[in-house]
């Protein structure tokens, strides 16, 4: 499995915060679908790092259970809006950094720390197309890693607006979040 080249790193600090004990095989690992095949593929919906709440039942946060949503409502969003468009299904969900942090905010040397896992992803993976979740992981890709990925095959990075936006912070209506997110997948 993918996740086997995170479960016991140790190459930062992140890993020793209690929450982000990945020994337990029922918790699962951020907001990550275990990989089932290369052919279904095409999107890879990279975020920044896993919220401390993927550890309050949830086995990943984008899952079909709607009622799993209790403490992800960005992961809710994003997951309907993407089953509305019929794009779910070949999506794949991962974030750069795989550990949650106390507040929630990452540096580029955090990014740099993980970046070696999320390229095992997309070597493995294999996706065709990269929408980063969010100015951050998308900034930190376009700078960093563009060519490698071009290397393994992505044809193009784009960016949507983080669900949070929507949500929390009411900067984009739903509607607007919408045409963002169809606008990204469209023009691919």
């Amino acid at each position: 499995m993918i996740e086997d080249s995170w479960q016991n790193c140790t190459k930062c600090q992140w890993h020793l915060l209690e929450y982000n004990d990945n020994s337990k095989k029922d918790i699962g690992y951020g907001k990550l679908y275990s990989f089932e095949g290369a052919d279904t593929i095409k999107y890879m919906f990279v975020g920044m790092n896993p919220s401390k709440n993927r550890y309050k039942g949830l086995r990943y946060a984008f899952n079909a259970n709607a009622e799993d949503y209790d403490n992800d409502k960005s992961g809710w969003l994003l997951t309907t809006l993407l089953k509305k468009l019929e794009l779910f299904d070949n999506s794949y969900f991962t974030n750069i950094v795989k550990c949650s942090t106390k507040s929630n905010s990452i540096d580029n040397y955090d990014m740099q720390m993980c970046v070696h896992h999320l390229m095992n992803e997309v070597e493995t993976v294999r996706p065709k197309y990269i929408i980063a979740v969010g100015s951050q992981p998308y900034d930190f890709l376009i700078k960093f890693k563009k060519e490698e990925l071009e290397k393994l095959g992505v044809k193009t990075i784009k960016k949507v607006y983080h669900p949070s936006y929507c949500l929390s912070y009411k900067r984009v209506t739903l509607e607007e979040y919408l045409a963002d997110l169809k606008k990204s997948v469209d023009i691919i």
